[in-house]
């Protein structure tokens, strides 16, 4: 499995919104799913109802989250850019495999 992981400061009004976006179930999710070796992706919290969170996007391979990123760049960078307003802050924690 791959995985790759993004921790964001969350504007507090913003929070009912980022969620629906990033969550399971989300924006993200339903672009992710058109492409093959998704697996999941995991929405977590910071504990105590802060404004952090993080996504922890699971593919079958680094190939196929490449794949994934070619294919979807322009897609990719538009739901990226709407993501952006949601927040106040955001960073690539890391991949592994």
């Amino acid at each position: 499995m791959f995985r790759t992981t993004w921790i964001f400061d969350v504007d507090p009004s913003k929070q009912a919104a980022f969620e629906a976006m990033y969550g399971p179930k989300g924006d993200w999710v339903r672009l992710f799913e058109k492409y093959e070796g998704f697996k999941e992706t995991v929405l977590l919290r910071e504990a105590e109802g802060g404004s952090r969170y993080a996504t922890i996007d699971v593919w079958i391979s680094a190939v196929a989250y490449q794949n994934f990123l070619d294919r979807a760049a322009g897609e990719y960078k538009a739901l990226g850019k709407r993501g952006k307003t949601l927040v106040t802050g955001m960073v690539h924690a890391g991949q592994s495999a």
